[in-house]
């Protein structure tokens, strides 16, 4: 059997069987180190398969995407920084890996309506937030698909909110459930939001009173902390508080911390005023494992333009591309890896407290798996 035909059969084995000795995989620029045995293993195995003509391994079939260049827009994702430092990207660091997941999302239809949950499932929802937060139901509000864009022949509800005197409860057909609390929660110590540690503290906190609730709708064995925050243009902070139930496998954790959460909604005192749980996994399938690019080819082909963003600036050169992430983004009905750039906008209008920096996205699966 041929090196390059291993390399591309190995393409589409699971990169969780490359691992290093101590079973967790290591950030790498170029490439990653396995086992011996692991890759003797695989090596005997694929040889084996291709007597058989390679039938075990198929290359997945190329995707369709429509992913413009740019996506302008009224306003657009930014951010106002004094220093970079200041920007705390709270998804998982990711590695280099081979290939990763690519799911379909149906949680909305066509027209972007949330479509993935019926009127009676949302009503079992409402109920059941209910119960687990003490906000009774009352003043029940349903929205239509044909109120928000028409042309619905047999229109249904997408939505229910309800209002009481204890909160606010909204459960929407795309898997989220928000609870509004008319009573905030408040922790028992001072709170400091602007220490990392401090502000994952607090999401301990909650979680622990509120994991019945969050459990009811996402897995919730292995909490899992992020948080992040940004500069507002009149220098104030807003900090981003996130939960996810984390696998201990990079991809499985990247795709969860996206798409399968909880945020809490903690204002600077230390107050929980909500708590929205989203779940994008409704009636997902995966499509197949996609060979990804290095950060390294991501990085080259946003500096050729080939990105999409809100940002209506363009990028002036290397040096103003500053960090980067692994995410997954909805596009097109489907949940796709995509890496996320915070670039520094010289072009932005000027201002003297702080300085401009937009977000772009480069699709991480290769080119020659879409079309």
């Amino acid at each position: 059997m041929r090196s390059e035909d291993i390399m591309t059969a190995m393409n589409f084995i699971d990169d969780d069987l490359l691992t290093d000795n101590d079973g967790q995989t290591k950030k790498t620029e170029k490439f990653r180190i396995a086992k011996p045995a692991v890759v003797a293993a695989a090596i005997f195995v694929l040889v084996a398969v291709s007597i058989i003509g390679l039938s075990t391994y198929h290359k997945p079939e190329p995707i369709e995407l429509s992913v413009p260049l740019t996506e302008y827009a009224m306003g657009f994702e930014g951010v106002a920084l004094d220093n970079t430092d200041e920007y705390e990207y709270g998804y998982p660091e990711f590695q280099h890996f081979l290939t990763m997941p690519v799911y379909t999302d149906n949680t909305h239809d066509k027209k972007g309506t949330p479509a993935a949950l019926t009127e009676n499932q949302l009503e079992q929802r409402l109920a059941k937030t209910s119960a687990l937060t003490g906000i009774s139901v009352d003043n029940k509000v349903k929205s239509r698909a044909n109120d928000l864009y028409g042309g619905y022949e047999n229109d249904f509800v997408y939505a229910i909110t309800s209002e009481s005197e204890g909160g606010t409860i909204i459960v929407n057909a795309a898997g989220g459930v928000t609870a509004i609390f008319s009573r905030p929660h408040k922790l028992d110590y001072d709170f400091d939001p602007t220490a990392k540690e401090n502000r994952e503290k607090a999401m301990e906190h909650f979680s622990d009173i509120f994991a019945d609730f969050i459990s009811e709708f996402i897995s919730f064995e292995s909490p899992a902390f992020i948080t992040s925050r940004e500069m507002l243009a009149d220098c104030t902070y807003i900090y981003t508080y996130r939960v996810f139930d984390s696998s201990g496998n990079g991809k499985d954790d990247i795709l969860k911390s996206n798409v399968q959460y909880a945020e809490f909604m903690i204002d600077s005192g230390g107050m929980l005023n909500s708590i929205h749980i989203s779940d994008s996994t409704i009636d997902s399938v995966k499509i197949g494992n996609y060979p990804v690019k290095s950060e390294k080819t991501a990085k080259k082909e946003l500096l050729e333009g080939k990105y999409f963003s809100t940002v209506p600036y363009g990028i002036k050169d290397e040096g103003c591309v500053i960090k980067s992430e692994l995410i997954y983004k909805s596009i097109d009905g489907l949940f796709i890896p995509c890496y996320k750039f915070l670039v520094e906008l010289p072009d932005a209008p000027p201002d003297d407290r702080y300085k401009s920096y937009g977000i772009f996205y480069v699709c991480a699966i290769k080119d020659e798996y879409i079309r």
